[in-house]
């Protein structure tokens, strides 16, 4: 981020995709995990002042993983999921040129 910051690239920072489990290492329990992860990374780019952007929350479940609709595996974005990240994706990239 430094590096970027220190050579005028606008920086986002995005949270981690909801997972409940990773079919090829079960038992993981990765829930907890990606929810503390997800906080740190939206604390240091609220510190840093640079966007953050959220694909957790509208691609959650009601297991804390991803929506079955947008997955083949539970952890994967497949072309529905991406189209519901892709216009946060426009707008945060917009918003990111935008700010100084």
């Amino acid at each position: 981020v430094e590096l970027a910051k220190a050579n005028n690239i606008r920086v986002i920072l995005t949270s981690v995709l909801p997972a409940y489990d990773f079919a090829w290492k079960p038992g993981l329990e990765p829930v907890e995990k990606i929810i503390q992860l997800n906080n740190r990374i939206k604390e240091y780019a609220s510190k840093n002042k640079i966007v953050y952007l959220d694909y957790y929350s509208p691609l959650l479940d009601e297991k804390k993983g991803l929506k079955k609709e947008f997955t083949n595996d539970g952890v994967h974005p497949t072309l529905a999921g991406y189209k519901v990240m892709e216009p946060l994706t426009v707008k945060a990239i917009e918003y990111a040129l935008k700010i100084k």
